[in-house]
């Protein structure tokens, strides 16, 4: 009988710690539901993981030069810093993400190499202080060549 209270007190300990809820998300996290939406072209659920831009902006570029380009089969990818520079970095209020974007145009293939910054964001959720991590976005991200307000 104590065999089968101490495997129940295991089992039900296990069970509680694997059931709580994660108490903060990890930048690469969010920049992978990030890059999955964009892939998706979902430009209103990734606005919703933006830093400080106008929703119009945002959006509307994103539609208006994606379907101008008659952009299909969009792919981004990033890396992820190891361990140890991580750690270095716990208390940081950005990362930097190196990333690649490639997609199919109507004029053809189109790559680019850039950097994504990761802001990080204390919030009050129900009484409790809850950290995540916004995309601080810029039209660079759209393609470089509008970084700083080139062609719209």
């Amino acid at each position: 009988m104590k065999k089968f209270l101490f495997l129940g007190t295991i089992l039900f300990t296990v069970l509680l710690i694997g059931c709580q809820e994660k108490e903060e998300v990890e930048p690469e996290e969010r920049l992978q539901e990030y890059a999955d939406h964009w892939m998706n072209q979902e430009y209103e659920k990734m606005y919703k993981m933006v830093a400080e831009t106008e929703k119009e902006d945002f959006i509307d570029r994103y539609q208006k030069i994606y379907k101008d380009l008659e952009i299909n089969k969009v792919d981004v990818s990033f890396d992820v810093p190891d361990t140890e520079e991580k750690e270095k970095n716990d208390e940081a209020e950005t990362e930097v993400f190196p990333l690649k974007v490639s997609m199919e145009s109507v004029a053809g293939p189109i790559t680019f190499d850039t950097e994504v910054e990761m802001k990080k964001v204390v919030k009050e959720v129900e009484g409790e202080e809850k950290t995540d991590w916004l995309v601080n976005w810029n039209p660079g991200l759209i393609f470089p060549e509008i970084k700083d307000g080139g062609a719209q």
